[in-house]
């Protein structure tokens, strides 16, 4: 599976926003991290991997929609291809990656993946309304004091003024290093300017140093060595100019109201109230991104428009968040808020969509080749257990997902049902072998499914025509169809080839089935009657009772019991039905009966045994295994050099084990190190 899915990627260049605030380019950060544990990182086929275990991401689990924090659990980075897929959404954002990778789109009301490569402009992609935010206080980094410094007082903990005071300075703020440090606010509203003096009173203790131009607009400083040092170590993203600002990593990582803090300050300064929507100025694309994080992070939707003519980026409030923006930014006293209401009171959309994800439409597909400013040697991936989905650009992600990758095996969770197909050991299955020996996987994960059926090529006349005459038929339909569209002159006819088409076509169109099984999955939720919760259990307690003698083997584990309920309420689910009924269970239990027959028996004794499948060695093999370790046990003790093969495998005969089983077990209790040979020919137990 790993080499399938090794050129489903990012480019170097992708941002991805961690749970706790910080946003990194996947490239730098898979890079750093194999540079910090070289002896961690494992080779894969074209790609290196490298196991984590301290670094969280958001993560949607599409079965319930649920967005949470996950921890990542892996990175890795693959041999970049020669172009790459760019795909921009409505949110105004967009990603680059490999070609194949896997996109979430919306499949007639679920969520289906498509390859980025066959993604149209039109489609819908799965976004989430609201990112989970932190419960834990944010702490601060403290600042010594040096020499004469002026004394302030620097809080240990971000708080909720805090969080207004930086959305203030990232909107309208600046700082300053020269012969004296500042840090400073300018505006011309004289509500503003009088309620950022509170803020830094309240926070830091501080006055400020007040300066008016000749436009009216107001400078506030607050000259301070330390304090601007203490803003450097704590706050970075807006000690910048206006270009490279961003919104701090711990304002990100922060609570929901430090967050709705943040953006009251920010809305202040860079906000507007225009005449269609509200909005976000800024001249940073990087801030314009976090904008729209942080407006996620209290369940406001947005979408991010590029002014070429400006160069400069705005941040507009979607329509159905609207009522939920006004709320928790725009306050009352903001001259703004009337205008504000009137968006409200005039919005269409509904505002009470209870659903956990929004879509977005694909706005723009291209291929970039991998030259120029795009060139680049690696592509990057994150794995995300279980659900191998992350939160990138406001919309969800996919990841590679693997089951093993360079010996690194992942335990997976499985919240759905998983159709596995594998081909025998040898080729073909032997009806006179044990199902276990026949399939090279583990016996701990075979018994996982709830049922396994083994398809056998067994010559029927009948069958074989019938197959014969289906593929042939299908083919000429299928030439019929390429000749009328490809032939100038074609005398096939439009109802030639639907007449052939009919004879192959399935009897339920798979569309028509896909949607089928969807509403099924979505709207049946069906409970056990009496009779069904009879007939199951009744079945168990009979096959059980199969492995009451002494020597007996057991027939069936307790996981086929929950096997059997999990598939009555399945077929209850096909029939739409709330109910799973004895009709449900009947049918249940012939279609695993049958299995057990096929793969649940002995081949030696023809008794039930769970063990064939669940270990992958039956009780018979047991018992023979241990049979031929006490006989070469017993043997060694007569002979210096050890128990001679050949009269292990007389006595053995004696016995009643035929030869070559003997010879079986023998060769098995090698390779698993239960015996060994101290001179040739002779062996001891270990």
């Amino acid at each position: 599976m790993h080499e399938a899915l090794e050129q489903q990627s990012y480019h170097p260049d992708t941002e991805i926003l961690l749970s706790d605030g910080r946003r990194v380019d996947i490239g730098e950060f898979v890079d750093e991290r194999m540079q910090r544990n070289p002896d961690r990182v494992t080779d894969g086929v074209d790609c290196e991997i490298l196991p984590v275990d301290d670094v969280g991401i958001h993560s949607v689990d599409l079965e319930d929609t649920e967005t949470t924090k996950l921890p990542i659990d892996r990175v890795s980075r693959h041999e970049a291809p020669e172009e790459f897929v760019r795909v921009t959404f409505s949110n105004g954002r967009k990603v680059t990656v490999t070609p194949e990778h896997p996109m979430f789109v919306d499949d007639g009301g679920e969520v289906g993946t498509v390859e980025a490569r066959a993604i149209e402009e039109g489609a819908f992609v799965p976004a989430p309304r609201k990112l989970p935010n932190s419960s834990a206080a944010v702490e601060l980094d403290g600042e010594p004091h040096v020499g004469k410094e002026k004394d302030v007082h620097l809080p240990a903990e971000l708080t909720e003024d805090l969080a207004e005071v930086l959305g203030f300075l990232v909107a309208e703020g600046h700082s300053y290093a020269g012969s004296a440090h500042e840090i400073g606010f300018s505006n011309q509203d004289e509500r503003l300017l009088e309620r950022m003096d509170r803020l830094m009173a309240s926070v830091f203790g501080m006055e400020s140093t007040d300066t008016t131009n000749a436009a009216g607009t107001v400078t506030k400083r607050w000259v301070s060595t330390k304090l601007y040092r203490w803003f450097e170590r704590n706050f970075p993203g807006f000690m910048h100019t206006a270009r490279e600002k961003r919104i701090p990593d711990r304002v990100l990582g922060a609570s929901e109201e430090e967050i709705r803090r943040f953006l009251v300050g920010a809305f202040a300064g860079d906000g507007g109230v225009e005449s269609e929507a509200m909005a976000f100025s800024t001249a940073s694309d990087g801030l314009a991104r976090d904008y729209a994080d942080a407006l996620s992070k209290i369940g406001v939707g947005s979408r991010i428009h590029h002014d070429t003519a400006e160069d400069s980026w705005k941040v507009y409030v979607m329509g159905d968040s609207t009522e939920r923006f006004v709320e928790a930014v725009v306050e009352s006293a903001d001259e703004r808020y009337e205008d504000a209401m009137v968006f409200v009171e005039n919005s269409t959309d509904d505002a009470e969509d209870h659903s956990s994800l929004r879509y977005y439409r694909v706005r723009d597909v291209e291929t970039v080749p991998n030259y120029g400013e795009n060139a680049c040697e690696w592509v990057y991936d994150v794995t995300v257990e279980p659900t191998n989905t992350f939160v990138s650009q406001g919309v969800v992600l996919h990841n590679s997902i693997s089951i093993s990758k360079a010996g690194i095996n992942a335990t997976l969770k499985s919240r759905c049902s998983l159709l596995g197909a594998a081909n025998p050991k040898y080729g073909r299955f032997d009806q006179y072998e044990s199902i276990g020996e026949q399939i090279d996987l583990e016996p701990a994960l075979i018994s996982r499914f709830d049922l396994i059926f083994t398809v056998t090529d067994q010559p029927d006349e009948e069958e074989d025509a019938n197959l014969a005459e289906h593929i042939i038929n299908t083919n000429y339909a299928g030439e019929l169809h390429t000749h009328r569209e490809n032939t100038t002159t074609s005398d096939v006819s439009q109802e030639e080839v639907e007449n052939v088409t009919e004879k192959v076509e399935p009897a339920i169109d798979a569309e028509l089935l896909r949607k089928y099984i969807a509403h099924a999955k979505r709207n049946c939720y069906p409970m056990m009657s009496e009779e069904a919760k009879a007939q199951i259990r009744d079945f168990y307690v009979d096959l059980r009772s199969k492995g009451q003698g002494e020597d007996a083997p057991v027939p069936v584990t307790a996981r086929k019991l929950e096997a059997l309920v999990r598939l009555s309420e399945a077929s209850a689910r096909m029939r739409l039905s709330d109910t799973v009924e004895r009709e449900d269970a009947e049918r249940v239990i012939d279609i695993v009966r049958s299995c057990l027959q096929d793969i649940g028996v002995d081949p030696e004794t023809g008794e039930f045994d769970a063990d064939v499948v669940e270990t992958g060695t039956s009780k018979s093999q047991r018992d023979r295994i241990k049979n031929i370790k006490a006989l070469i046990s017993e043997i060694e003790a007569e002979y210096d050099e050890g128990a001679p093969v050949e009269t292990v495998l007389d006595r053995a005969e004696e016995m009643g084990m035929e030869r070559s089983q003997a010879e079986h077990e023998i060769e098995k209790l090698r390779r698993q190190g239960d015996v060994y040979e101290p001179t040739t020919d002779h062996l001891r137990t270990v």
